[in-house]
């Protein structure tokens, strides 16, 4: 789930979009993907699951570096969830 410190319409819009982005990569639409991800990150900016899968989805696309940043970003933020099961 989202960081609890967003409102509870705005969790509610990264998960469908976090959603959306999972779809979009199992219809091999990666762009599709990253575009919904990037807004979810627009939203919820410490949302770890979100850097996690846009890491992914640009190691696949050979963007080692770029993949590298985001799941350091993300990794950052876990450390500040102690109890995130999801990341």
């Amino acid at each position: 789930t989202p960081s609890l410190s967003l409102p509870l319409a705005s969790q509610e819009v990264v998960e469908q979009l976090v959603l959306q982005a999972d779809t979009a990569k199992a219809n091999n639409e990666p762009e599709i993907a990253v575009i919904k991800l990037q807004q979810a990150q627009r939203i919820a900016p410490q949302e770890p699951k979100v850097y996690a899968r846009l890491a992914a989805l640009y190691l696949a696309d050979g963007q080692a570096v770029r993949a590298e940043q985001l799941a350091r970003k993300g990794l950052s933020l876990v450390a500040t969830q102690p109890n995130y099961g999801d990341f």
